[in-house]
């Protein structure tokens, strides 16, 4: 009898508190599927090198690495919030891309 008392209830999922910001972005993120993960990587990852060619005034592959990779932490703190912001774009928008790609497209009032 006493074990029975003592046992947690099985029905109920065990919960976490709630830590605020940290806790909504680890959900935020967990949403976010691998197949918008991937286009939005490459696609920050175009950006940075269009912006640090711009920067530099040429399209040198070699000088632009060597640029962005002098100051780590500068390129972390500007390019990861940007690449999760192009990945939540891109989970947005995935369902009417593949729609497009497919040829659903809206074809007039006609």
């Amino acid at each position: 009898m006493r074990d029975m008392e003592e046992a947690p209830n099985k029905d109920q999922p065990a919960t976490l508190p709630d830590s605020g910001l940290s806790q909504f972005a680890a959900r935020v993120l967990g949403q976010l599927s691998l197949s918008a993960w991937l286009p939005a990587a490459l696609l920050t990852l175009i950006g940075t090198l269009v912006v640090q060619f711009a920067d530099q005034g040429s399209i040198d592959l070699g000088n632009a690495i060597a640029a962005l990779t002098r100051d780590k932490w500068s390129v972390v703190l500007l390019v990861v919030p940007v690449l999760v912001i192009a990945t939540l774009v891109t989970q947005a928008f995935s369902f009417e891309a593949i729609r497009t790609l497919e040829g659903y497209w809206h074809r007039g009032a006609l």
